[in-house]
């Protein structure tokens, strides 16, 4: 789910990647060693960019993931839930639900929400209860409804080719609720998620 590196400005993708070359071909010697160099400058969040969300991301009344103080997170980073707690990676299995192939689609038009029903009716489908979650829509993603479900089977990590959150969301004031409730409510509990697009 690797997406190619974003580089132009689109609907989706307010904030491309910049890249500068520092020091080209043509500048260097012809002879001898010599090198050359760039830089990039990337804006993770969004929806164009792969990325993974850490449990900082999101507030809640002024708490982030297991009830820290927001102002934990400062100009120099996060002194709780921050990304480099996953520095040495994630290993697990997981089952890819590929949403857009169980609608016989290429891909999920803008706005398509998955409902809980319809990750159930995949899972009957294909025989096999799902925790981890990978959910290939071919771009959006889930209803709210499907947290109860995601919460239900106790999931680790939740994983996709979006943002998790179907746009508009159909929660009157909150415009990412399954990003709201993963990743700064459900840490009390004993298991929590991850979010990765």
């Amino acid at each position: 789910m690797a997406r190619n590196a974003e580089m132009q400005s689109a609907v989706d993708n307010r904030a491309p990647i910049v890249s500068k070359m520092l020091r080209v071909g043509a500048a260097a010697s012809a002879t001898g060693i010599a090198n050359t160099g760039d830089s990039f400058s990337i804006s993770y969040h969004g929806y164009a960019h792969t990325h993974m969300d850490t449990f900082c991301h999101l507030l809640y009344d002024g708490k982030i993931f297991n009830g820290y103080s927001k102002d934990l997170v400062t100009e120099n980073g996060a002194s709780k839930n921050s990304i480099i707690n996953f520095k040495n990676g994630i290993i697990t299995r997981c089952v890819l639900m590929d949403m857009a192939r169980h609608k016989s689609v290429d891909y999920l038009e803008p706005s398509t929400p998955i409902y809980a029903e319809v990750r159930v009716a995949w899972e009957k489908k294909a025989r096999v209860k799902v925790v981890p979650v990978l959910v290939r829509t071919g771009r959006w993603a889930l209803h709210v409804s499907c947290a109860n479900w995601l919460h239900a089977r106790d999931a680790a990590i939740l994983g996709g080719d979006g943002a998790q959150d179907v746009l508009p969301s159909g929660v009157e004031g909150i415009s990412q609720p399954i990003h709201t409730l993963v990743l700064s409510r459900w840490g009390r509990r004993s298991s929590t998620i991850a979010i990765w697009s």
